[in-house]
């Protein structure tokens, strides 16, 4: 095309729409060009503003899942050690014995086995029955001295009185008062006798079984309330993680990135730069381990100004970049190259949570197989 042709094009009259020429002066074209350009980079910092905002939130978003897995974890475990501390001190407190007292013996029999009291204990508990005893004791050896003086007053009643006195003073008619009875009496008798507990007084309430085993019962009660509400507790905790785990399992994740797979051994890209750390020959940009998250990665390419589809500087981006159209390795979309794809970290944090999760939920499955055995073990004991 020659210049007196083309001068002739630009003479010509050019209209985009009716009433509406077309522009040809070439610095108002310039001008217009300069502003779309300062246009298209303010959006440009627009969008990696939010791009970057957007990757905090989700950040934040996992950092605060995380934390509440951990906290629900702790809970749950702080959970079970109060309540099979409280269930085991429950346990060591059953044996109940008439004044309330816990045997401690040091040679105590096992858990269900009745514990033997000691000799002491047996003593002190049958204080107020062996009161009764002595008390009767002395009674009846005031009435023998009684009928002894009535013998000694009137001997013809003695044949008549004879019967009715008491079987340990018959072998004793003879002896001068009470006093030779004592004697006469057999200490190993005596000590039997007074072993022997005697019917409680008129005004005495003596307890019965039914009020000996009640407090057993009422704590055995107390004790399978906690264990069913710990157990209510646990099943709860199991749906929350089951909640947990089936929007977990919805997430797409992929492979981790294989660093260790990115070297360059073919001879025609031994000239090849990395887009980030810019080793030449040494490994591939999404094996570079120098910069090897995504978000610094983006960070960099927008610093460089590079293209985020092909990686270079040089490059008429949009429809006219040569890997428009390449789908990324990870997430098979488009838009982005492989090695800018976050889709590895957020997989790898994905991977971590079901881990936690699983492990939770394995935890709460197992205590409730405790509190149920416990549970059994409380009805049939």
């Amino acid at each position: 095309m020659s210049k007196e042709f083309w001068a002739t094009l630009m003479r010509q009259p050019q209209e985009i729409e009716e009433g509406k020429s077309f522009l040809m002066d070439l610095p108002l074209i310039e001008e217009v060009v300069a502003d779309h350009i300062q246009m298209l980079g303010s959006l440009r910092s627009t969008l990696s503003d939010l791009r970057i905002e957007l990757h905090s939130e989700q950040e934040k978003e996992i950092l605060g899942f995380e934390t509440e897995i951990r906290a629900k974890l702790d809970e749950l475990y702080q959970l079970t050690k109060d309540s099979r501390d409280s269930i085991i001190r429950e346990f060591q407190a059953r044996n109940i014995v008439p004044n309330g007292r816990l045997e401690r013996d040091d040679h105590a029999g096992g858990e269900g086995i009745p514990e033997i009291l000691k000799e002491s204990d047996l003593i002190e508990d049958n204080a107020s029955y062996m009161e009764g005893v002595e008390n009767e004791d002395l009674y009846n050896e005031a009435v023998e001295e009684e009928e002894l003086d009535e013998r000694d007053a009137d001997p013809d009643a003695a044949p008549d009185a004879a019967p009715n006195a008491a079987p340990d003073a018959a072998p004793n008619l003879d002896a001068d008062g009470p006093q030779a009875m004592d004697e006469d009496r057999d200490p190993g008798d005596e000590a039997a006798h007074d072993a022997v507990p005697e019917e409680p007084e008129a005004g005495q309430d003596p307890l019965d079984d039914d009020q000996q085993v009640e407090p057993d019962q009422e704590e055995v009660e107390q004790i399978g309330n906690r264990i069913e509400e710990e157990m209510r507790n646990v099943e709860q905790a199991i749906r929350n993680f089951d909640d947990m785990l089936f929007q977990l399992e919805a997430e797409p994740i992929c492979q981790p990135r294989r660093f260790d797979h990115g070297r360059i051994h073919k001879p025609l890209e031994k000239r090849m730069k990395c887009a980030f750390c810019d080793a030449i020959g040494s490994h591939y940009s999404d094996s570079c381990m120098v910069v090897s998250d995504a978000r610094s990665r983006r960070m960099l390419i927008e610093e460089k100004d590079k293209c985020e589809r092909c990686l270079e500087r040089i490059c008429a981006r949009g429809y006219a970049c040569k890997k428009y159209h390449v789908t990324c390795f990870h997430c098979r979309n488009t838009g982005h190259h492989s090695a800018l794809c976050p889709l590895p970290e957020r997989s790898d944090v994905i991977r971590r949570q079901l881990q936690n999760a699983r492990e939770g939920r394995w935890a709460a499955l197992s205590r409730m197989e405790e509190l149920r055995r416990e549970l059994a073990l409380l009805r049939n004991a």
